[in-house]
């Protein structure tokens, strides 16, 4: 069983849509020390009224990473966000600093890929489940850069991990059933520390 899943994010609320009654899926844009920005899909319940009064502000989210399968344009893929468990306005001055961190724990639940960017950095892809006391499982793609991708290979499927980070988008390439060039975003947990 999982004992930690918890993300706090700091960001920019710009834009949100309704998915059913007192739920919606807000789109948190967060700042990086590069001056870009990773754009996290969070889900939060509640009234309408609260949501405008954080449009177009800076705020300050604490929740925990969930992920779901979802069909998109006839395939199924995995839905990464988080579910908001607190939300407010962030009313101090250092808004950039220490604005995106991940604590989880779960079980590697696949085999992990080894790699090398076009740029030749090493990177591992690890896939972690986390397994929630409501019997509900998250499957959450994360990323091990350089020395940390040589030494997670050193964990195989069923081994417990505890991974703390940061949430990232990424844009990939891939071919379509038609042999067009498409983007795709995926989200994922960069990993800065791991056991």
């Amino acid at each position: 069983m999982a004992r930690v899943n918890e993300v706090k994010l700091k960001g920019y609320f710009e834009e949100y849509t309704q998915i059913n009654q007192n739920r919606y899926r807000i789109m948190l844009k967060v700042k990086r020390k590069n001056e870009t920005y990773d754009t996290i899909p969070c889900e939060i319940k509640c009234d309408y009224e609260i949501l405008e009064m954080f449009l177009n502000m800076e705020i300050e989210v604490i929740g925990q990473i969930c992920s779901k399968n979802i069909w998109k344009k006839g395939k199924r893929v995995l839905d990464i966000y988080i579910i908001i468990k607190d939300i407010k306005f962030y009313l101090e001055d250092k808004f950039y600093e220490k604005n995106n961190k991940v604590n989880i724990e779960g079980f590697v639940c696949k085999k992990i890929n080894l790699r090398k960017t076009k740029f030749k950095i090493r990177i591992a892809d690890i896939m972690v489940a986390i397994n929630m006391p409501n019997g509900i499982s998250y499957y959450i793609p994360c990323i091990a850069w350089e020395e940390d991708a040589k030494n997670i290979l050193n964990y195989s499927i069923g081994d417990y991990i505890t991974i703390e980070g940061r949430i990232q988008s990424r844009i990939y390439y891939k071919k379509d059933d038609f042999g067009r060039t498409v983007a795709r975003t995926i989200n994922e947990v960069s990993i800065t520390k791991f056991k």
